[in-house]
């Protein structure tokens, strides 16, 4: 496949620069995340600019994204690729900052209209490296490695490799991974080539895997800059631009996008030069990383993007998975003047980002005001005591009906120690897709999703499998319903209920947020849950009637019940609670007052019309 280029090693800066400019000199104010390896790509960026502008004057703005702030969970659980990119998008579209630096391998297909990448202004060494304290080569490390990654596209090619292997997920800065394989926890881990030698750290590589047999993730190892289309950030940055890095990322991004707009699939691309085209390797696995399929193929010079997306699609069909429909180039908005949509979001704060960035990408006005906050109990010995009852196989069944259980049971079983392996005798049961892909990063085996993703879909579907006799756990919100234990109970189960986590207000609240609602500019509201709705009206107390002629949107039929025994009049309630799909019955709901308003509107001129 040829060889790489060494990466330069860069002096990181840990401080703020602070921008010094007078008033007639030029500034930039960059967004990062503030790991040292985001810092060292900033100051590449920041070096390729004053290459050309040597005059400039940088300031860097570190932002923390949910990435940084739960550096546990798996990255599918806590919103795939836009968890390090969303936040800073939104310092751009606030104004925060001009630009933003970002690894292009974290940006998810769909960006923001008006959110280009204006430049890629340099590519490290794209391939995927083993790192061991045995210093040798995947082939060579002893029988049933444990191997940690924190991508579940490495894991499945690895697998491939290595079908004895354990395979861990691994999250946290470079640094913080590279310390932990070496302990005895681990006896390798795979990690990007390029983010090892932007830090110097090249020696600690065992092996770099050829990208044929470990194809890299789309875009890995290059910087991507991002900003407002038509901007004077924009155009300077598009000066730094890499035609060499720049083309060929694209191809990748497009095969990205041709898989479909949200997907979480282990995907797989890398597009490089060949004798007089472009030869693009891929790879894509369903969703358990079981079935891979591969392409490797010359593309049609001039043709190139459009040639990597047929591609993707040939794949997609064969793997034989429903993936998310290709969001279009240029279809972001399925609103006429979305952008004058104001939409409020409830969702606690963590996991709000995913939705705010899919109502932007689609050109509404994202307004973040959580009403309530996930908190688990400081006293973890009714769950712990059951966990462990569970690794002696005292329970049949494992019961979830919310991501926020599946995460308190994956942090608990890691706090005693139990290896989610240890459980291969206990059936673990989902509510929906979202819940059972929690379960799955955490390396829980799901074997029942419920058909009809609500409480009273799970419980019917479990009465035909659960037999007399059995026993289940069911770890839950504190104020959860007694509608699946009862149904489980009447089936003859022996149902342990324990109560997980709790569901108490937000203090922090963005009173420029609250008070878009008290001046009745704000369109739209989504709703995630019964209490989201309860605490909006705590806060607002006697001035509810100001949702009257609010669009309220709820993320299923239990959060929409709630809404309505609360006076309020629903618009829509989504079918599935992905991001994605909010957001797009989002949009749908508002576009209907509006069309009913012009329709009225036609009416009344017509009648004036007539009588005149």
């Amino acid at each position: 496949m040829g060889g790489f280029a060494a990466c330069p090693t860069l002096a990181v800066e840990t401080a703020l620069m602070i921008a010094r400019a007078s008033a007639g000199d030029r500034h930039l104010r960059f967004g990062t995340r503030g790991s040292a390896l985001a810092l060292a790509q900033t100051d590449l960026a920041v070096a390729r600019l004053k290459q050309t502008h040597p005059d400039i004057t940088v300031a860097t703005e570190i932002i923390r994204t949910e990435g940084d702030i739960d550096v546990t969970s798996p990255l599918t659980e806590i919103g795939g690729r836009g968890v390090f990119t969303n936040v800073l998008e939104l310092a751009i579209l606030q104004g925060r900052v001009d630009a933003a630096v970002h690894s292009a391998k974290d940006l998810p297909s769909a960006l923001h209209p008006s959110l280009p990448i204006v430049a890629f202004p340099d590519r490290g060494d794209p391939r995927d490296v083993l790192v061991s304290r045995y210093r040798t080569t995947l082939d060579r490390l002893p029988p049933h490695p444990v191997i940690g990654t924190s991508s579940r596209r490495r894991e499945a090619q690895i697998r491939q490799l290595r079908p004895d292997a354990r395979l861990v997920s691994i999250r946290g800065n470079i640094d913080t991974r590279l310390r932990k394989a070496e302990t005895d926890n681990f006896d390798a881990i795979v990690l990007a080539a390029a983010g090892l030698c932007r830090m110097g750290w090249e020696a600690r590589v065992s092996e770099y895997f050829p990208v044929d047999l470990v194809v890299p993730s789309p875009g890995q190892g290059a910087i991507a800059l991002q900003a407002k289309a038509g901007s004077d950030a924009g155009r300077l940055l598009a000066e730094i631009d890499d035609p060499a890095v720049s083309v060929p990322v694209r191809i990748e991004r497009a095969f990205l996008a041709a898989i479909g707009a949200g997907c979480s699939m282990p995907i797989g691309a890398y597009a490089h030069g060949a004798p007089g085209a472009y030869r693009l390797v891929a790879m894509l696995a369903d969703e358990a990383g079981e079935r891979v399929a591969r392409a490797d193929e010359v593309l049609a010079p001039g043709d190139e993007e459009r040639h990597a997306a047929e591609i993707a699609r040939r794949m997609r069909l064969e793997i034989g998975t429903a993936l998310a429909e290709p969001v279009a180039p240029g279809k972001w908005s399925t609103v006429e003047g979305a952008g004058e949509l104001r939409v409020v979001v409830t969702r606690p704060r963590r996991q709000a980002d995913g939705l705010l960035a899919a109502l932007a990408r689609r050109g509404a006005e994202a307004i973040a005001l959580p009403t309530i906050r996930i908190e688990p109990y400081a006293d973890t010995s009714a769950i712990d005591a059951a966990l462990n009852g569970a690794g002696r196989g005292e329970f049949a069944w494992l019961v979830f009906t919310s991501a926020n259980a599946v995460e308190v049971v994956c942090r608990r079983l890691a706090a005693l120690g139990i290896d989610p392996d240890r459980l291969g005798g206990l059936k673990i049961a989902a509510i929906g897709e979202s819940t059972a892909r929690a379960a799955r990063e955490g390396r829980l085996s799901v074997a029942l999703v419920a058909q009809t993703p609500t409480a009273e879909g799970l419980a019917a579907d479990l009465q035909g499998v659960v037999g007399a006799g059995s026993s289940v756990l069911y770890p839950r919100s504190a104020i959860g319903r007694d509608l699946l234990p009862n149904a489980l109970r009447d089936a003859g189960a022996a149902v342990t209920v324990i109560d997980a986590y709790q569901t108490v207000a937000e203090t922090e609240i963005d009173p420029r947020a609250l008070a878009q609602i008290r001046e009745r500019r704000v369109d739209a509201i989504t709703f995630h849950s019964p209490s989201s709705v309860r605490h909006l009206l705590r806060m607002l107390g006697d001035d509810r009637d100001l949702l009257d002629n609010v669009v309220i949107v709820c993320a299923g039929p239990v959060t929409a019940d709630a809404a309505r025994d609360a006076g309020l009049r629903i618009g829509a309630v989504s079918a599935e609670p992905e991001d994605d799909v909010v957001a797009d019955t989002v949009m749908t709901a508002c576009r209907r007052p509006r069309m009913l308003a012009t329709h009225a509107m036609e009416i009344v001129a017509a009648t004036i019309d007539e009588r005149s």
